[in-house]
């Protein structure tokens, strides 16, 4: 977002019976981690935007404990994974998964932007085999970045002994 709230605002909406949480979403990571930590609520639910699996091991510490899901809108089982190494405090798995898998996806889709390109890779898989007017159109060349990152993650994880 453009907006940088503080956690005195958060702390004002959370005395609303109606609000449970928010998406966190700004563009600097420490001062992202000093609002969240300033939130006096514990049961506030803060989910964590862009970056996801990485940006959420950074803020969790401070109170976040959710997140979007990145490569799991592809892979639902390598979040999965993630989740459950996370639940046992596995941080060498949880950044593995990062490493191999969201990262090199990320890189793949950043230039592209994400919402075309997980459409792409829906497509792909056989999830999404249309796109509704106006969604952006591909480029062939982008098209086929997308093919390679989505089959590539697809052999490696399948191979990968974390899945077995």
């Amino acid at each position: 977002g453009t907006y940088n709230y503080t956690s005195g605002l958060y702390n004002e909406l959370i005395k609303h019976p109606n609000i449970m949480g928010t998406k966190e979403e700004t563009s600097d990571l420490a001062q992202a981690f000093n609002v969240i930590e300033g939130i006096e609520n514990s049961d506030f639910n803060i989910v964590v935007a862009g970056g996801t699996l990485r940006r959420f091991m950074y803020l969790n510490p401070a109170g976040a404990n959710s997140f979007l899901s990145g490569v799991g809108s592809i892979f639902p089982e390598i979040e999965e994974k993630f989740y459950q190494a996370h639940k046992k405090n596995d941080i060498a798995i949880c950044k593995t998964i990062i490493k191999e898998y969201e990262t090199p996806l990320f890189n793949a889709f950043k230039n592209i932007g994400w919402h075309p390109s997980l459409r792409e890779a829906l497509k792909i898989k056989g999830l999404c085999q249309f796109d509704r007017k106006p969604f952006a159109q591909l480029s062939n060349q982008d098209k086929t970045q997308i093919e390679n990152i989505v089959t590539q993650i697809e052999i490696k994880y399948k191979a990968d002994s974390l899945f077995k």
